[in-house]
């Protein structure tokens, strides 16, 4: 063992979305050392980058500082990722990598629309959408058109109070945090229960999720 010993994850290290498959299945398959390393940056840079969809520009991987110190070349990094594109887990297109994300072939145009119509509503919207990437996941377009409809139903300090306690007890999904908002609707919260003859029928947050999907 070299360097001293690690001291631990402390509560300001922060979560990064990684797809569960990575950490199972795809764990066991993936025997090469440098695709593995690449992969697992690849998420972390893909976290950091700004604007829809997420993608890295090739030499941004070649330069990258810690891959440099796993792999030690350009070369090494550009071998890493070559095998991650090969299996399928990584995309390339004109020079940018990004996650195939199953849609890619034949919804690729729908796929960009919805990708553009989440970097709208980010652009008009950014601190609640900002609060929900740092504190929850990534933004899908489903969850995009959610975050939109909740604005319109309740106060922007609720729906931020919610991913806030939903991040607090480690509970980091949607329908937790629709299930306290409409909670807070339903009993109150601060003394406002929300505007009299708006969203009147009581569901559950999977109840709604599921008749918006299925309209």
């Amino acid at each position: 063992m070299s360097g001293d010993l690690f001291k631990g994850f402390d509560s300001k290290n922060k979560l990064i979305p990684v797809p569960s498959v990575l950490l199972s299945s795809l764990l066991v398959e993936i025997d090469d050392f440098a695709e593995l390393r690449c992969t697992l940056r690849f998420f972390w840079l893909l976290y950091q980058a700004k604007g829809f969809p997420k993608k890295i520009r090739f030499e941004h991987l070649c330069n990258d500082d810690v891959l440099l110190k796993c792999l030690g070349t350009p070369e090494a990094i550009k071998e890493g990722f070559k095998k991650a594109i090969d299996r399928g887990t990584v995309l390339e297109t004109d020079g940018w990598y990004r996650v195939n994300n199953g849609q890619i072939d034949e919804n690729e145009t729908r796929f960009q629309l919805d990708q553009l119509a989440v970097h709208e509503l980010q652009h008009d919207r950014p601190n609640i959408f900002s609060l929900y990437e740092e504190n929850i996941g990534l933004i899908t377009p489903i969850i995009a058109e959610e975050l939109q409809y909740a604005e319109k139903e309740f106060p922007p300090s609720w729906i931020q109070s919610a991913i806030e306690e939903a991040a607090k007890n480690n509970v980091r999904n949607w329908r937790y945090i629709m299930a306290v908002l409409d909670s807070w609707k339903t009993k109150g919260k601060g003394g406002f229960r929300g505007e009299p003859g708006r969203h009147t029928e009581k569901i559950t947050a999977a109840e709604y999720i599921q008749r918006r999907r299925n309209s």
